[in-house]
């Protein structure tokens, strides 16, 4: 009976002090393990040209690589990941649905990973190309969330050299389908008047704000009522802001990964 009870003591004792190791670390640096067997042997392009007006789910054992563009580190986003072909000059991006939290707990923002496409589905909503699960309603078959024990049976860090992703540098005009997903990065803009002394957003909804440029031209900007940055004031001045640039049919918006993301310390443009 004694032996027993320690031995029960001593596993309490150990789960005690795994648990006491975990609130102790910087989960921002959670080793990560990599995969050096894979390779890509698609292009986004060749995979949304599979894509014949229904939704469907891969059978081929298809990989395609990509820089991860979005972060859930501050809460922004949700239950998605972005990713672009190209840490640097970027072509076209992609997006997955997934019910995973923390997600960048696994997958940092500008990791480089290798995506195996069988068994995922892709589809397309809104002009938007998406790949995850599925699911189905009124008998129509659609993109849905990954389920998150399956997401790390699609998506491996690389083991190649960390490549940093630079923000591709376009103005509000310039941009276009081929930018979705990416990482982009505007100069010179700021927030409109009518926004000027709100907070980033209301408090759990999704908030719309404009950023415009010194020439006119709008963009929505948009921020999550969950974020980390949710009742901070918006900035005043006027300057560069990061983000992924997301797209619902011919209408397009910048959603940041953080509050480090802009810099609005130059003075407004009248």
């Amino acid at each position: 009976m004694i032996k027993k009870t320690i031995i029960k003591l001593g596993i309490v004792t150990i789960v005690l002090s795994l648990f006491a190791c975990i609130k102790g670390q910087d989960f921002n640096t959670l080793s990560l393990e990599c995969n050096s067997d894979l390779s890509a042997n698609s292009t986004y392009s060749e995979i949304k040209n599979l894509f014949d007006e229904e939704t469907f789910q891969i059978q081929e054992d298809l990989i395609i690589e990509g820089y991860i563009t979005s972060s859930d580190r501050e809460g922004n986003f949700f239950s998605v990941l972005h990713f672009q072909d190209k840490a640097v000059n970027p072509t076209d991006g992609f997006q997955l649905e997934m019910d995973m939290i923390d997600s960048h707990l696994f997958f940092p923002e500008g990791s480089k990973v290798f995506v195996k496409l069988k068994g995922l589905y892709l589809g397309k909503s809104k002009e938007v190309y998406k790949l995850g699960g599925t699911f189905t309603a009124f008998g129509n078959i659609s993109v849905g969330r990954l389920p998150a024990n399956a997401v790390r049976q699609h998506f491996f860090i690389s083991c190649d050299q960390t490549e940093a992703v630079q923000p591709k540098l376009i103005s509000i005009n310039e941009v276009d389908q081929n930018a979705s997903s990416t990482l982009v990065q505007f100069n010179g803009v700021q927030i409109i008047n009518e926004d000027l002394n709100q907070p980033f957003a209301l408090e759990r909804e999704e908030t719309e704000r404009t950023l415009v440029d010194c020439d006119g031209n709008e963009l929505v900007l948009i921020n999550s009522g969950y974020s980390d940055f949710f009742d901070e004031i918006l900035p005043s001045g006027n300057g560069s802001i990061k983000g992924v640039l997301l797209r619902e049919r011919d209408n397009y918006h910048l959603v940041t990964r953080n509050r480090e993301d802009i810099d609005f310390s130059n003075e407004r443009c009248e």
